[in-house]
């Protein structure tokens, strides 16, 4: 987690990663700062997992035990701790399936792989998880965007060429599923806007910067001055206003909140399309 003991402004780029982070990545880095977490986590570290690079951007995970205890968290298998909401592999459970799109994965009539598998396999990061059930799952990871799948039809290891193609499920939100696929094309944008953030990732990141700061010991100023600048907590605490403080003063509980629990609700939130500098 970031060091919150630098107090000036420039603090604020340890979060710069998050700026693109959906909703289900978000409730990671909540759950894993969260202390009973953290000891379940630990005791849970010699619970072997499979792990096989094929590539630099290829990956392979399998557990080898089930995963009882990462269950409960709504997780497959229980990831570094250490690892940040892009960089750490999490893979979220079926009980949670708003975030996920759902593929299916069919032989190649045409005897070649699909554009959409090509295109993947060549621009992305990928990490392919068999869960003990033997269902397949992908993280899929570019420009700082993560999305998670549920696949089914042929397995993705087969040695065959695929096509592949997005599910709807007739019988869950139908908007729901198209906001999943919708967000999950945004990962293969070639230039995806990297200036902006939406309203939703900017509170999540101040709450998140807050709570940081809370458990570090500091001050509701010192909070102030890593999210809005010096110069601006100095005009406000000058003035008879309580308006930043008490903006502070929520995030700290947004972020108290979201670490004790209350990140299972980031995992049924879609992803916000409004935007702020």
């Amino acid at each position: 987690m970031p060091d919150t003991s630098e107090i000036p402004q420039s603090s604020l780029s340890h979060y710069a990663y998050t700026q693109a982070l959906p909703p289900c990545r978000w409730a990671w880095e909540f759950l894993r700062r969260n202390n009973q977490f953290l000891a379940d986590a630990a005791l849970d570290a010699n619970n072997k997992v499979s792990i096989r690079r094929v590539s630099s951007d290829i990956k392979l995970i399998a557990p080898q035990t089930v995963q009882t205890n990462a269950e409960k968290w709504g997780l497959a298998f229980f990831p570094d701790p250490a690892r940040n909401g892009y960089e750490a592999e999490v893979f979220w459970s079926s009980l949670h399936p708003r975030h996920q799109v759902n593929v299916q994965v069919s032989p190649s009539a045409t005897g070649r792989n699909c554009n959409i598998y090509k295109q993947v396999i060549r621009s992305c990061q990928i990490t392919h998880l068999i869960d003990p059930g033997r269902n397949e799952h992908l993280l899929i990871k570019r420009y700082g965007q993560v999305i998670q799948a549920r696949c089914s039809g042929l397995s993705l290891l087969s040695p065959v060429p695929v096509q592949v193609g997005f599910l709807i499920s007739e019988t869950g939100e139908l908007r729901a599923s198209f906001r999943a696929l919708h967000n999950a094309l945004q990962i293969f944008r070639t230039c995806p806007k990297t200036d902006r953030w939406t309203r939703t990732n900017l509170s999540l990141r101040n709450a998140l910067i807050a709570y940081d700061c809370m458990t570090a010991g500091r001050s509701i100023r010192e909070t102030a001055i890593i999210i809005y600048g010096r110069e601006r907590t100095s005009a406000e605490w000058k003035s008879p206003g309580r308006a930043l403080k008490d903006q502070i003063r929520r995030s700290r509980k947004k972020g108290r909140d979201l670490v004790n629990g209350g990140y299972t609700r980031l995992l049924e939130m879609p992803r916000s399309a409004g935007t702020q500098q």
